[in-house]
């Protein structure tokens, strides 16, 4: 994904991520809203792998990369 511009913002509850992706939607970025996987969560050390299965359905990560003109 980086190698598309794409730039990992931040993992969030689902319910604010929207909220969140629209302010760097405002700022000129596009925005993807993705699922939290196992392999994230195990990514982010033994105090988030320990949780996994809880975390994957609640959370999302917000990826950003500057909006190109067409």
């Amino acid at each position: 994904m980086t190698d598309e511009g794409w730039v990992q913002r931040f993992t969030i509850e689902r319910e604010r991520a929207e909220a969140l992706a629209e302010v760097y939607q405002s700022a000129g970025n596009e925005t993807r809203i993705e699922s939290v996987t196992p392999e994230d969560m195990e990514t982010r050390g033994p105090e988030c792998a320990s949780c996994v299965e809880a975390a994957c359905g609640q959370f999302v990560t917000v990826l950003t990369r500057r909006r190109t003109s067409t």
